[in-house]
C-alpha cells in the first residue's frame, strides 16, 4: 500500500517507487513532519531531539516541560501564535482581534484516488493510479479546520499536497496573507499589513505591491507593517511603511557592547538591524531578539543576548 498507518505509533507513512514521507501524530495532538527522501523502512521518529530549550515558548498544556517546543519542533502545518516564530503556513484573526491558532488532529481518512480541487488545477490521475490521505486539524476554540491532503502516485515517483481551509466555528475568522486591515480604537485607524516570507510563491504579493494598494483604497492612514525578516527594512522604508516589526535575526546570535549584534541572517559580520529601534528616513523598525534557539553556529548558542518577549505600545502623535 502507498499510504500506511500505524495506530499504536500515529504514524503515517507515504511510499513511492523510489521516496517515502513520514509524519507522526504526537501525545499532544500537533502533526510533526519527520522525514523525506528516499524510500526508507521502519519509523524516523528517532530524529527528534528533546533537550532543555530555555526561553523557548511552549503550548499551555506542555506545563512546566521544558524540553518541548513548538519553536523547534518540525511541524507539518506550521501556525501562527502557539510559540512558533519561524515562518507559518496560516496566520489567522479570530474575532476578537487575537492572531492564534491551535491546530491539532483530530482524525484521518485514506481514499482510494487522487483528490480534486474544485475550480482549481490540480494533478490528474485515473482510478487506481493514486491513493489519497486527508488529514484533519482543528482549532477546537474557534472552530477553524485544516484538511491536509495528500495525493501519492507511487509508481510515477509524485506526491502532492494541498491544503482545505474552513471556518466552522461562529465567530469571524480573517486569514492574512499579503493582506492588511484597517483597526479602528478610540477614534483612530491605522492599517495593520503583514507580507509572507520572500521566498514564497514567485507571484505571491510583493511589499510594494501591498503598499501601493493600501495607499489607493486607505490613503493617508498610519501603516504598521508586520515582516519577519529583519534585514528587508531598507526595501519596506523605500515602499513607504511608516512602522514595521520584525523577528528573524535572533538579536545577531552574539552581541558586543558598543557594536551590537555580531553575525547577520546572511553569515555577514554586524549586520545593521538587529535589536531594538532603527530609522530609515521617515520610517521606523522594531526589531526583537526572540525567545528562540538558533541553529548557528550550533542548536541553542546565544552569547551576552538575553531572549525577550517585547510589548510595543503605540500612542497616537
Amino acid at each position: 500500500m502507498a499510504i500506511q498507518y500505524q495506530e499504536k505509533n500515529k504514524i503515517f507513512t507515504l511510499h513511492t517507487a523510489h521516496t517515502t514521507y513520514q509524519m507522526k501524530v504526537d501525545d499532544y495532538g500537533f502533526l510533526l513532519h519527520l522525514y523525506y527522501g528516499g524510500r526508507v523502512y521502519g519509523n524516523m521518529d528517532y530524529l527528534l531531539t528533546c533537550y532543555d530549550r530555555g526561553f523557548s515558548g511552549n503550548p499551555s498544556d506542555v506545563g512546566n516541560d521544558r524540553t518541548y517546543s513548538m519553536d523547534v519542533l518540525p511541524q507539518e502545518y506550521p501556525v501562527m501564535g502557539i510559540g512558533d516564530f519561524r515562518n507559518s503556513a496560516l496566520i489567522i484573526r479570530n474575532s476578537d482581534g487575537s492572531d492564534c491558532c491551535d491546530l491539532r488532529y483530530v482524525g484521518h481518512e485514506t481514499k482510494k484516488e487522487k483528490y480534486r480541487l474544485p475550480g482549481l488545477p490540480a494533478v490528474y490521475a485515473d482510478s487506481g493510479e493514486a491513493e489519497t490521505l486527508e488529514i484533519y486539524l482543528e482549532d477546537k476554540v474557534n472552530g477553524v479546520r485544516v484538511t491536509l491532503l495528500y495525493g501519492v502516485l507511487a509508481e510515477a515517483d509524485i506526491i502532492t499536497r494541498s491544503a482545505v481551509i474552513e471556518n466552522r466555528g461562529e465567530s469571524g475568522v480573517t486569514v492574512l496573507s499579503n493582506q492588511y486591515e484597517i483597526l479602528e480604537r478610540g477614534g483612530s485607524r491605522l492599517v495593520l499589513a503583514g507580507v509572507d516570507d520572500p521566498n514564497g510563491r514567485a507571484d505571491q504579493t510583493t511589499p510594494e505591491e501591498l503598499y501601493a494598494q493600501i495607499g489607493e483604497e486607505a490613503p493617508g492612514l498610519f501603516t504598521l507593517l508586520l515582516a519577519h525578516r529583519n534585514d528587508h527594512f531598507g526595501q519596506h522604508a523605500a515602499a513607504g511603511y511608516d512602522f514595521v516589526m520584525s523577528g528573524h535575526g535572533h538579536g545577531g546570535i552574539v552581541r558586543l557592547p558598543f557594536a551590537g549584534g555580531l553575525i547577520g541572517t546572511n553569515r555577514r559580520f554586524f549586520p545593521p538591524w538587529t535589536s531594538g529601534v532603527y530609522r530609515l528616513g521617515d520610517s521606523a523598525l522594531f526589531v526583537s531578539r526572540g525567545l528562540g534557539n538558533n541553529t548557528v553556529p550550533f542548536q541553542g548558542f546565544r552569547l551576552f543576548n538575553r531572549p525577550e518577549l517585547a510589548v510595543v505600545t503605540l500612542m497616537r502623535g
